[in-house]
């Protein structure tokens, strides 16, 4: 192998490595079927948003996690989301978060981190107040660059995870 060829390889290698630490993550974890539903059954959602975290003022995070996951469940229609009395109760609780704000992504770049959002789901059939469904999602920004992304991006992901959760059990 020539010296050119062998520098080709690592730079195609590390160019992949930097591509993929750069992707956005979500996923669901321990999903617990407790009702077997089809939940296209349910025309209407109500979508509470909470946190167990004390020590850090997460008012605008729950606040904002909660506008998301409403605009996302509207853009989709999978169910009429009101404010009250859905059919469906969808309680998300956020246990965990590492917050990377946009000034901390600009002054460090990569030594921000990723930030991270884990929230406990449970979802109720209100009508019989039966739960159907508990399960933990985490929502990731990207990482790897200055460019990567903020609290914001993890917030839309943990909300994309959910949604899309939402519409495979339909």
């Amino acid at each position: 192998m020539t010296k050119k060829s062998t520098v080709g390889i690592i730079v195609a290698l590390l160019g992949l490595v930097f591509v993929t630490s750069c992707s956005p993550v979500s996923m669901i974890r321990n999903n617990v079927i407790m009702k077997p539903t089809k939940l296209s059954t349910f025309k209407t959602i109500t979508v509470n948003v909470n946190s167990k975290i004390k020590k850090q003022n997460t008012e605008k995070l729950v606040s904002k996690l909660k506008r998301q996951i409403v605009y996302d469940l509207n853009e989709e229609k999978l169910f009429k989301v009101i404010e009250n009395d859905g059919e469906l109760k969808l309680d998300v609780t956020i246990t965990k978060i590492r917050k990377v704000s946009g000034a901390a992504r600009i002054l460090l770049g990569v030594l921000a981190g990723r930030a991270k959002i884990y929230a406990k789901c449970v979802l109720t059939n209100t009508k019989t107040n039966k739960i159907l469904r508990k399960f933990e999602v985490e929502g990731e920004s990207s990482g790897g660059s200055i460019f990567a992304g903020t609290t914001n991006q993890a917030i839309k992901e943990i909300s994309k995870s959910i949604v899309n959760y939402l519409r495979n059990n339909m």
